[in-house]
């Protein structure tokens, strides 16, 4: 299965191409994903930002982001979710949230046991919030 770290830093190298140079002409940045792992399948998906700034005028701020990302694999196994990390009132208001699914369906072969089934469904939920004088 795709640790969440392996996941964290393919969306990290999805925001680095994306930001490179897709903010200076679109407002939008999309990529494909393709994985393939003896856990989650081979499969494929896509990851979409968006960049923005909340407030028109605010200039302080950094640019906020809001992603969407999807994988589904020939096992049947499918990763959704979203996150934002948007900054409001010249950057006294930070947030960062997330939501996710995913249901990974392994299937091993291991010699000395045979088949080995089984499956992993979760669900992940995350705000954070932050005021800064």
């Amino acid at each position: 299965m795709p640790t969440p770290r392996r996941v964290g830093c393919a969306l990290l190298a999805v925001l680095a191409l994306a930001a490179s140079g897709a903010r200076a002409e679109s407002p939008f940045a999309a990529a494909p994903l393709v994985v393939s792992s003896p856990s989650f399948g081979t499969g494929g998906g896509a990851a979409g930002l968006l960049f923005f700034r909340p407030t028109e005028g605010d200039t302080i701020s950094p640019t906020s982001i809001a992603a969407v990302v999807g994988l589904y694999s020939n096992t049947h196994s499918y990763i959704l979710g979203a996150f934002t990390r948007s900054y409001f009132q010249e950057d006294a208001w930070r947030l960062t949230a997330a939501l996710a699914t995913a249901e990974v369906n392994c299937d091993y072969d291991i010699s000395s046991l045979g088949s080995v089934q089984f499956a992993t469904d979760t669900r992940v939920a995350f705000a954070r919030a932050e005021f800064r004088t």
